[in-house]
């Protein structure tokens, strides 16, 4: 009888480990690049479309892509994530659609 209730305890204290530990995996962000497609200096997330294959730049002050941190991949033609951050932007204007 005490070797059930040693198993018992270690089988209990070893499910609530497993339990507790899977409420401390925080979502990780990656950086995506999503293209400028307003073609000015406005910076909003609606002005922004992810492209999974991005075309080029050409030369101006305005914004071409930028790089947005956030914790879901995101879709074709999708804005950023309401929670996304914005790391980095790249002048130009896009050539793509």
């Amino acid at each position: 009888m005490k070797n059930f209730k040693k198993i018992a305890l270690g089988l209990l204290v070893g499910a609530l480990a497993i339990g507790f530990s899977s409420f401390t995996n925080a979502k990780r962000n990656t950086t995506y690049t999503f293209a400028h497609i307003a073609h000015s200096t406005s910076n909003t997330k609606a002005d922004y479309k992810y492209r999974g294959d991005l075309a080029g730049c050409d030369e101006s002050t305005n914004i071409c892509t930028a790089d947005w941190s956030q914790s879901t991949v995101p879709t074709e033609n999708s804005n950023p994530s309401p929670s996304a951050s914005e790391v980095d932007t790249n002048p130009g204007d896009y050539q793509g659609n």
